[in-house]
């Protein structure tokens, strides 16, 4: 994981994407000031867990945020659409209601 950027943190990914990474992932993210903006960039991630993606997601929102994700597959991106979050997604707490719970 590497991070990037003063205003905006990009996060880059490698490797598999589970629970644990998208744990690890959040909690590095919930120790920056609420203004920066978080870019997540998975073009090297080689796996990426349903269940993982949907964390990572969830805490995002729930942090009310603004993020990015790059580099997903298109898988990724229909579970994004199912999650009801747009494809190329900058998403904000307004996301919140949209995603089911878990």
């Amino acid at each position: 994981m590497t991070l990037k950027h003063q205003s905006e943190r990009v996060i880059e990914l490698t490797g598999i994407l589970d629970n644990e990474t998208a744990a690890k992932v959040a909690g590095a993210i919930q120790g920056l000031a609420p203004s920066i903006r978080v870019v997540i960039d998975l073009h090297e991630v080689r796996e990426v867990q349903d269940a993982a993606l949907r964390l990572l997601l969830e805490r995002l929102v729930l942090s009310g945020r603004l993020f990015h994700l790059k580099g997903l597959g298109s898988h990724q991106l229909k579970l994004l659409h199912y999650l009801r979050l747009p494809e190329d997604s900058i998403g904000s707490r307004s996301l919140d209601e949209r995603l089911p719970s878990v």
